[in-house]
């Protein structure tokens, strides 16, 4: 937010173009089923449902906090310099689902729940674990 001085500080507010055109990046992946992309888009509305009956413009967003695909508020991008190198474990539940565990040194434990949609595997769900 720009702010000249003496000015308040606007409230926060989804710009929901600015959701659209992130909806639409992510869509574009190619690696997210609908499910999840429905999730981000529920995200959105429930933190502009709190803008309005909670109008506030400092800290951290409601509800954007925290990164929704690493489930963190650390800095995860070191984690990525060697995401080649991270070791993970698959449990194939059927032909349509599976289960991806790893851990990343910064991050922590994820579990993916992937499902397979004609040939190819997409992102269902993605939980932090222990």
């Amino acid at each position: 937010m720009d702010v000249k001085e003496n000015e308040e500080a606007e409230n926060y507010y989804v710009d929901f173009k600015e959701a659209e055109k992130y909806i639409s990046e992510l869509k574009k992946s190619g690696f997210l089923t609908d499910n999840i992309l429905k999730n981000e888009e529920k995200s959105f509305l429930e933190a502009d449902k709190y803008y309005k009956e909670n109008p506030e413009n400092d800290g951290p967003p409601y509800g954007f906090d925290y990164d929704h695909f690493f489930l963190t508020q650390e800095a995860f991008e070191e984690d990525l310099l060697n995401i080649d190198k991270i070791k993970y474990a698959i449990n194939q539940k059927d032909d349509f689902n599976s289960e991806v565990t790893f851990v990343l040194p910064i991050s922590g434990n994820y579990k993916y729940s992937l499902k397979k949609i004609g040939i190819k595997w997409f992102i269902e769900k993605i939980e932090s674990v222990q």
